[in-house]
């Protein structure tokens, strides 16, 4: 069996409550808003702490938010574009995976703030 070794400035990364990078989209289908802009604003400066596909998570994350505050536009186009970076790298997964973000978004912002 193959072990996959943890670099130690990627170890330290958590979200909310102590979660690691993996959780990052959960604050936000939970509907804990504040806490994914807190966790998002926490890693802001901290990029180089942070792998690659978890930035795009942040990127993912910061225009969810957008979204919900109703930057929608700008949001929408920039996950459009994360979406089709990571379809041109054959990143098909992480592709798909952009595309349900902004789907969860946009049923979530409907529902925003809707009695």
């Amino acid at each position: 069996m193959t072990r996959t070794r943890r670099t130690p400035h990627r170890a330290g990364v958590r979200g909310p409550g102590g979660h690691g990078g993996g959780c990052i989209g959960s604050v936000f289908r939970e509907g804990r808003f504040d806490d994914a802009r807190a966790f998002s604003d926490r890693l802001l400066d901290r990029t180089e702490e942070v792998g690659l596909r978890e930035q795009v998570r942040l990127d993912i994350l910061r225009n969810q938010l957008a979204i919900i505050d109703g930057d929608r536009t700008t949001a929408v186009l920039n996950m459009e574009r994360i979406a089709k970076q990571a379809q041109e790298s054959s990143n098909v997964e992480l592709s798909a995976e952009v595309w349900r973000a902004l789907a969860e978004a946009l049923t979530t912002a409907g529902g925003v703030g809707a009695a």
